[in-house]
């Protein structure tokens, strides 16, 4: 068994900052199934992994999910498994973890196995434009070295530069450790396989000695108060025994410049907003980070490399974002191709799962405040030449004036005809709104009956417009750019870029939510492309046939579309087979 590479699987992960020592325990998402849950994701506990004292794993499974201890919040802390590309015939290939048994059958052992963490917070540096306002942490480990190894940052610099960090005041980032392999499997889970583990620190702010109490600005973030205004709730910024970084660097004295050179948001910093938005030289102990592992055998040496993405805790953890970052590589690995392969039923869990993705990011969204943040920001940055071409981006925005958009989204006050922008709008419960029309689309059989039955008592077409497009790729983008600047130019395919249009919030899906360049948010152009043609396509509905949708000749019951039908008798057969397992 030879092997040929090496790789880390996960090959990165997300870990999450918490205070109490004890991470958080696994668990998996999964839809309810009972009548009441109606098919909303919830959370179950999985195996989980605990590591003694002399560095191995135990597996167990959770009887509950606890997600803190007292007042401080569990750390989510990854493990990595080291695999590797093995040949054990002539033409046959295989992907598999490393374990003691693999790695002796290869002719190595533990102590061949080198490895290398590194984690950073650059997001000082990143303002300042200067090294020395970041701060570093690394560590090297063997393979047969199982202790906790700290991760202590300091500030890189040469001479004559100030350091934000200091060497005799490092700012913990987390630890690193190397798990003992035991030949031992529980629980189906292998206790051989080579792994390292992640922990994240515990969530702390950092600051100055002058970095004591301050003013909360009263406003929401992106406005400011005047430059000589105070007011606020006074706070502490930075508890007294973290007051321990160099108040000498340029961090203190930074002040955002509101500019596109500047890291998007501009204000996301302590002191944004407030005064002059002079930077109060606070920072925090979240990290980004590479993990190496190094393996020599026989003379030759492989490498495998990992990331690890350290953060803020999520505060609802059975709500799943409907744009995530498997979104976001299966845009970029797969791209449109892959669409072409799915079967319909593949399909129909990839928009199923969707949907459910878009109800639970919307009962988490404050639709008033987006919505009033969103249309002040089109009015700073230039309305568009035509506002209130819909769908309209000033303050008839998700109202009735804004039609046919807005047509009948909010029930039976609303009809198709549009009252003139003279009468009396009527009052929109914004809070209620999103889940009002998300949430009966959690449910597949609603969904495909919204999508192909008939709508909701909307058009495809209609539903089509309801959905922001996605930004075109580089060949759709047109040379000529004269035609962006026409005050009626609207694209219903793609959006682009350039055009400002484009640019300013509407109540397009998803409404008043923005990208990472503070742009408005849409699906991924590998989801909206899926999302449309499935919309668009005939389906089973355009070829019913006499057997398939004319009712029995003396039957009452009522006949509901095919893609009900068709689910229906999925359902079915997942019972029959669920009873027969039973038996």
């Amino acid at each position: 068994m030879l092997i040929k590479d090496v790789f880390f699987l996960p090959p990165m992960a997300i870990a999450r900052v918490g205070g109490s020592d004890i991470p958080l325990e696994s668990f998996e998402w999964a839809e309810d199934p009972s009548i009441h849950g109606a098919s909303k994701t919830v959370i179950e506990p999985a195996i989980t992994l605990e590591v003694g004292q002399d560095g191995s794993v135990r597996p167990y499974l959770p009887s509950v999910i606890r997600f803190r201890d007292g007042d401080k919040l569990r750390p989510t802390a990854p493990f990595y498994e080291l695999w590797a590309i093995v040949q054990v015939d002539v033409d046959d290939y295989r992907e598999m973890p490393i374990t003691l048994d693999l790695l002796e059958k290869a002719g190595g052992k533990l102590s061949d196995i080198h490895y290398r963490v590194t984690v950073a917070n650059l997001k000082a540096s990143r303002r300042t434009g200067e090294a020395a306002c970041s701060f570093i942490a690394r560590a090297d480990v063997r393979g047969n070295d199982h202790k906790k190894q700290k991760l202590l940052a300091i500030s890189p610099h040469t001479s004559g530069q100030q350091p934000l960090v200091l060497a005799d005041k490092p700012i913990p980032l987390g630890d690193f450790q190397v798990i003992r392999p035991i030949k031992v499997t529980e629980m189906g889970v292998d206790l051989s396989v080579l792994r390292v583990r992640f922990t994240p620190a515990k969530g702390e702010v950092y600051g100055t000695p002058k970095t004591i109490t301050g003013p909360a600005s009263p406003l929401p973030p992106g406005d400011a108060l005047p430059a000589v205004t105070e007011r606020g709730r006074i706070h502490e910024i930075v508890p007294e025994k973290n007051r321990i970084l160099n108040p000498n660097t340029s961090w203190s004295t930074y002040i955002m410049e509101v500019s596109p050179l500047d890291p998007q948001p501009c204000d996301s910093y302590d002191g944004a907003n407030v005064g002059n938005s002079q930077s109060w030289g606070v920072v925090d102990d979240s990290c980004d980070g590479v993990i190496e592992a190094s393996l020599i055998i026989n003379g030759k040496r492989f490498m495998a490399q990992a990331r690890v993405f350290s953060g803020p805790p999520d505060y609802a953890p059975d709500r799943r974002p409907f744009y995530a970052v498997t979104d976001d590589l299966a845009d970029r690995d797969q791209q449109l191709e892959g669409l072409k392969e799915k079967t319909l039923e593949e399909t129909e869990a990839d928009i199923a799962d969707l949907f459910r993705r878009v109800w639970e990011t919307s009962s988490l969204a404050n639709l008033p405040a987006t919505r009033r943040r969103a249309l002040l920001e089109n009015r700073i940055n230039a309305p568009a030449p035509n506002p209130d071409l819909p769908p309209t981006t000033g303050p008839n925005s998700m109202t009735q004036v804004d039609a046919p958009y807005f047509q009948d989204l909010i029930g039976d006050e609303l009809t198709a005809e549009v009252p003139k922008p003279e009468k009396k709008q009527v009052e929109v419960n914004y809070l209620d709104l999103a889940k009002r029309a998300h949430e009966e689309l959690i449910d597949i059989d609603n969904l495909l009956y919204f999508l192909h039955g008939d709508g909701g008592g909307r058009s495809k077409q209609h539903i089509i417009k309801l959905i922001r497009p996605a930004f075109g790729s580089f060949a759709e983008l047109a040379d000529n750019t004269d035609r962006l600047e026409d005050e009626n130019y609207k694209n219903d395919k793609f959006r682009d870029p350039r055009a400002h249009r484009d640019s300013l919030q509407d109540m397009r899906m998803p409404p008043y939510m923005r990208d990472s360049d503070e742009m408005p948010l849409s699906l991924n152009r590998r989801q909206y492309t899926q999302l449309i043609e499935f919309i668009k396509s005939p389906f089973d509905l355009e070829q019913e046939t006499a057997s398939d949708s004319a009712p029995v000749e003396g039957s009452t019951e009522k006949k509901y579309p095919l893609p009900i039908q068709r689910r229906a008798k999925k359902l079915k057969k997942k019972a029959e087979k669920s009873e027969q397992e039973e038996k």
